[in-house]
């Protein structure tokens, strides 16, 4: 081993790194590490509480409305086609079709988001309130979470400078979608309602024009009473006033029960507002105290690894 040892080339000079040596540089520049420290947390101080602008969060809470049909299969109004029953299943496929057809609008909270952020209620909050900002600038300041322990209800979040200002946008937003969500379940209701009517208007032309044809064979066939082709024309004849007058009726019940549902939907929001937003009282950033904190330990690695190198350039030198 000390043959090779006295080998020419072999010998190598090692570093030792001596924890002395450590605890001895830090001591020597312990002012400066710790003059580093204190003034990149006064900065940090200065700046978090001087120069950074506090911002609020308000906050509403809102969920979404259910589904209204308005009938539901318990109720469903059979149509008579015949004398002996035989096609109730063809008239209540006709009557669950207008039960399917007739229903309030959903609010799909998965798409609430975007209703919510879209650039018709952006601008008419914006009107609203007489905000000097865009859509695009007052959308990057609202966002909308669902809340962990409750899937249907959101959380309505509005971020500003101005506390008072962003209570006011959060439900200037939610009421502006309710509104915004009620004129078009309104227009619907209203074009469902015309619909109705006119296939309304045109039953009963038919069932009049059934009737007539009734009366008409009725008057005809006074001369031969009790004919056994007189009395199968007249059942027929019959039926079909039976049927369209049935039509009639389930139109007639439909509109009532749309009138009626409108009555109702004029004052009920297609959203719920569980909780306003209230105007916050504490800033949500910055954070002071933790920026300083971050500052202080960001200054100490700062400081320290300028002393080790400055020491270790020091001792290059010499």
């Amino acid at each position: 081993m000390n043959q090779l040892n006295d080998q020419p080339g072999y010998n190598c000079e090692y570093d030792e790194i001596d924890l002395r040596d450590i605890f001895k540089t830090l001591g020597k520049w312990k002012y400066t590490i710790i003059g580093v420290t204190l003034i990149c947390m006064l900065l940090s101080g200065i700046v978090s509480f001087f120069f950074m602008d506090p911002v609020y969060e308000a906050a509403a809470v809102v969920a979404p409305a259910s589904v209204s049909p308005l009938s539901n299969p318990a109720s469903i109004a059979y149509i008579v086609t015949d004398e002996n029953y035989d096609s109730v299943t063809d008239s209540k496929k006709m009557s669950d079709n207008v039960d399917n057809i007739i229903k309030l609008t959903q609010v799909d909270v998965s798409r609430y988001s975007v209703i919510l952020t879209s650039n018709e209620i952006l601008q008419s909050t914006i009107r609203e309130l007489g905000l000097k900002t865009t859509p695009a600038k007052l959308r990057n300041r609202i966002r909308v979470e669902a809340k962990k322990e409750m899937d249907d209800v959101s959380q309505v979040i509005v971020s500003g400078t101005d506390p008072k200002q962003a209570a006011a946008i959060a439900n200037t937003l939610v009421n502006q979608t309710a509104a915004h969500l009620n004129s078009l379940n309104k227009k619907k209701m209203d074009d469902l309602s015309q619909n109705l009517e006119i296939q309304q208007t045109a039953a009963q032309a038919d069932l009049d024009r059934a009737f007539a044809d009734l009366k008409k064979y009725q008057a005809a066939s006074s001369s031969t009473p009790g004919s056994i082709q007189n009395q199968i024309e007249l059942n027929r004849l019959q039926n079909a006033v039976n049927r369209r007058e049935n039509i009639v009726n389930s139109l007639s019940s439909k509109i009532l029960e749309l009138k009626v549902l409108q009555s109702f939907d004029s004052v009920e929001d297609k959203v719920v507002v569980l909780s306003a937003a209230a105007v916050p009282e504490n800033p949500v950033k910055p954070n002071k105290k933790l920026n300083v904190a971050i500052a202080g330990v960001l200054g100490l690695m700062l400081s320290v690894f300028g002393v080790f190198l400055a020491d270790y350039l020091k001792k290059e030198e010499n």
